[in-house]
């Protein structure tokens, strides 16, 4: 995704990288692994005649997690193909395409590949929300927690001490509206040419209950939790507050029937699967949970290790690396703070699980 004013999760193999702090995305998709599989076994279209089947990830980051959905796909294209009576005895390869940023560490993530990776691999920078592949050549498209990211901040945006539109005011929503409907657009029809015939496009993102306006404060606390220690940094003199107000984070979080409007705009594709899986803290098995003290703190810690993961760059970029120590220093107190205040309220937001076909 080439976004402006964003950056690319934070790479390496050291302690504050996306690699070792993405637990809660790894969660997530580990819910929705029986869907994928029942998608591939009974959505999916394999002609005859093939030979190499293509898979990209879009929006890999630098793993651990795109190689746990590469891996979930590739042993139900296995499963298929074993149980197909078209297809059964004929040989056929594994292709798969990671993609991200033209800034996303490509050198770690190809380093940690998996041994003996059962498939071809390749890298393709740029922005999914425009043509990465050739006309029909893609079988399957997968895409975890990344559509949330906006190609840009909407222009003109002015929400004055705030991050996002949340708690702004209608001119801010709509420009965040509209600039994900443009990108949205953009991402299916490029996807609606990539795909053949009888291929799925099938994403995870975070998204936001039918029942939530798209200004009203959501689960995902991370946002706040930013937004509050920003301000304090302000008050201290330690960050102006003319940089805070020019600081936007590009994500905007839809409801599946906004989803849904954009993608009958375009003729390519059916959506047999919609649906909202909501899980809280990040839990493993998506239950609230009476916790102790150790835990509470330890959950504390590894949100902030998660949120510098995914903003650390953004913040330092913006701000200086000096203020984004101090931020992610100061984080895990709020997010104590409201885990004691807040015991049986969910801190992360719904993530929305859709699977889209590409019709003959």
């Amino acid at each position: 995704m080439a976004i402006a004013g964003a950056l690319p999760m934070v790479g390496g193999n050291g302690p504050n990288g996306y690699m070792h702090n993405s637990r809660y995305q790894k969660h997530r998709y580990a819910s929705t692994v029986h869907m994928v599989e029942e998608a591939i076994h009974q959505r999916l279209d394999i002609p005859s005649e093939t030979a190499t089947i293509r898979i990209a990830d879009l929006g890999c980051s630098v793993g651990p997690n795109t190689f746990h959905s590469v891996q979930t796909v590739a042993e139900a294209m296995k499963t298929k193909l074993r149980s197909s009576p078209s297809l059964q005895g004929k040989p056929f390869q594994l292709q798969v395409f990671f993609n991200d940023q033209v800034g996303n560490d490509f050198n770690t993530l190809f380093q940690t590949l998996p041994p003996n990776w059962p498939y071809f691999v390749a890298a393709v920078p740029g922005s999914f929300y425009s043509q990465l592949f050739p006309q029909d050549s893609i079988h399957y498209f997968n895409s975890s927690f990344a559509l949330h990211w906006l190609s840009k901040v909407p222009d003109g945006c002015c929400n004055k001490g705030r991050l996002h539109c949340h708690g702004g005011d209608r001119d801010i929503v709509s420009a965040y509206q509209a600039q994900f409907r443009a990108d949205m657009a953009a991402f299916l029809a490029a996807r609606a040419g990539e795909l053949v015939a009888g291929g799925l496009l099938v994403l995870q993102f975070v998204c936001r209950h039918e029942w939530m306006p798209a200004d009203a404060p959501r689960y995902d606390m991370w946002f706040a939790y930013i937004e509050s220690i920003l301000r304090e940094l302000v008050a201290e003199g330690k960050v102006k507050e003319d940089d805070l107000d020019s600081f936007q984070l590009p994500i905007y979080s839809p409801t599946i029937e906004e989803f849904k409007e954009i993608v009958g705009n375009i003729s390519s594709f059916s959506v047999p699967v919609a649906q909202i899986v909501d899980l809280h803290h990040g839990d493993d098995d998506g239950k609230t949970h009476e916790i102790c003290e150790s835990d509470r703190c330890e959950r504390a810690r590894d949100v902030g290790l998660a949120a510098r993961a995914v903003f650390g760059d953004m913040v330092g970029n913006k701000f200086g690396r000096d203020t984004a120590d101090e931020l992610f220093r100061r984080f895990p107190e709020a997010a104590y703070e409201y885990f004691v205040t807040h015991p049986n309220t969910p801190s992360l937001p719904p993530t929305a699980f859709v699977v889209l076909k590409k019709e003959d």
